[in-house]
């Protein structure tokens, strides 16, 4: 058996909804997107469900047509068929770019942009394929679940899935923060054997763990400052552009690392995406000019809310939040604290947009620059309660023509041109500040062989042997 420990419980599993990384690390073990990623930055998709995907020119848009893989079952026994794979991508965050019907034992994708690709598009979480049977959502992963509490996650081996999982059971315990907001348990867990593997400890965390052996990956993770572009004073640009000046990067960086100018933000992309450099400067009396000159008042309030637990991106939340407010108090504002005690009450609140401002952040789901750009960008990636989304990143709710066409312009082109511009609409708009970058770690016991990873939502267990 092996054991998996997080900070969080699995939240919104049979929703679609993946607001953590617990959740989307469990629900990628049920569920199969129809294309992974290749293990190295720049590898094409390889596909997971489909025997034959091949492109077909057409006078508009794309198409492409797949045929399953043979012998293709859901963890019932059951096969997975044509009809409910296509079923479960119309309904599935696709519909905006391409729809899927059903020739026979083939499968039509006709895509709405000529040069959509969607193979690299269907490696996202958003795009696993659940099928319905009865009370229950059923996947081709190499793990079904057969338990979820808030102490504990139970998954069982998949009998169905090629190839099968080494392991027949894994058990993922929930060990939260203490009231530091520090993983101590979790800390002292994989110190003593107790747990064998984790992706979601900080850094500052992993420094203590003794005993095991500990894979960084280079920044994937940014730490930013939503602001909600849907709300009150923050509906202007200019508002959001003086708040943005009043913040001291490398102030909130020194709260989390000892070295900090490394981790602090140059630009909206990780550093595994590529250098991007934004126009922010720390000016605090520009700021309060600002402000005024915006007509709010001084001791204006605004509701700032949090993060729930500590992330690759924040990985001491409380004493960053604590920072951050002090700087806001310093140009004239009042922080209302929004606090969340999960990742589904995280979920729910950002949903309801009901805040001012959001000191959260974004893991990178791929390699794809795209990708992210559309996460976090795009006006179909705001998320809310009836739009469940596992890549809706769009937290600071911007719903702008203009960044949409050139975020689409990006994902066709992938020009540098339409990259930069991306940037410097995002300088001038300002509907968030990157703040700095987070490493991703992966910490796990010398008995636990057979880690290929490259981030937490693509660590499959199914790969993994016990020694």
């Amino acid at each position: 058996m092996l054991k998996v420990g997080v900070l969080a419980p699995a939240r919104g599993l049979e929703e679609r909804l993946t607001p953590d990384v617990t959740t989307g690390l469990i629900f990628s073990q049920i569920y199969d997107s129809p294309f992974r990623f290749g293990r190295e930055a720049g590898d094409p998709p390889r596909p997971v469900l489909f025997d034959r995907f091949e492109r077909e020119p057409t006078a508009s848009g794309a198409r492409y047509v797949a045929t399953l893989r043979p012998r293709l079952r859901l963890s019932d026994g059951s096969p997975l068929r044509e009809a409910e794979l296509a079923r479960a991508l119309n309904e599935s965050p696709m519909r905006h770019v391409a729809r899927v019907h059903c020739e026979q034992r083939e499968l039509i994708f006709e895509c709405k942009r000529e040069n959509l690709q969607l193979d690299v598009l269907l490696c996202g979480l958003s795009y696993a394929v659940m099928i319905p049977r009865g009370d229950a959502w059923l996947g081709t992963g190499p793990y079904a679940l057969a338990e979820c509490t808030d102490e504990l996650i139970r998954l069982v081996r998949n009998e169905h899935c090629e190839p099968l999982a080494k392991i027949p059971e894994v058990h993922v315990r929930v060990l939260p923060p203490d009231g530091r907001g520090r993983a101590t348990a979790l800390e002292e867990a994989l110190s003593s054997g107790e747990i064998d593997l984790s992706t979601v400890l900080p850094r500052d965390s992993v420094e203590r763990v003794r005993g095991v052996r500990k894979v960084f990956q280079p920044g994937e993770a940014t730490a930013l400052l939503f602001f909600n572009c849907e709300r009150g004073l923050m509906k202007q640009a200019r508002v959001r552009s003086a708040i943005a000046s009043g913040v001291d990067r490398e102030a909130l960086a020194a709260s989390s690392y000892a070295n900090s100018l490394a981790y602090v933000a140059k630009g909206m992309l990780p550093p595994v995406l590529g250098k991007l450099r934004d126009t922010h400067r720390f000016d605090p009396e520009r700021a309060r000019a600002e402000l005024s000159e915006a007509g709010v008042a001084p001791g204006a309030e605004v509701a700032l809310q949090l993060v729930w637990a500590p992330r690759d991106y924040l990985p001491r939340p409380r004493k960053t939040a604590a920072v951050l407010i002090e700087q806001l108090r310093a140009i004239g504002l009042s922080p209302r604290v929004i606090e969340t005690a999960d990742g589904l009450d995280f979920f729910h609140k950002t949903s309801a947009g009901e805040f001012d401002m959001l000191l959260g952040g974004w893991i990178a789901d791929s390699h794809d620059v795209a990708d992210y750009c559309e996460s976090l960008l795009d006006s179909r990636r705001v998320l809310r309660r009836d739009q469940p989304d596992a890549q809706a990143g769009n937290l600071a709710r911007i719903c702008d023509p203009e960044v949409d066409r050139l975020v689409a312009e990006y994902r066709d082109t992938r020009s540098k041109p339409a990259l930069r511009a991306i940037q410097t609409l995002v300088d001038e708009r300002r509907p968030f500040l990157p703040l700095m970058y987070g490493p991703s770690v992966l910490v796990h016991a010398w008995r636990v062989s057979g880690v290929a990873w490259r981030g937490p939502a693509l660590l499959s267990f199914g790969a993994l042997e016990l020694s």
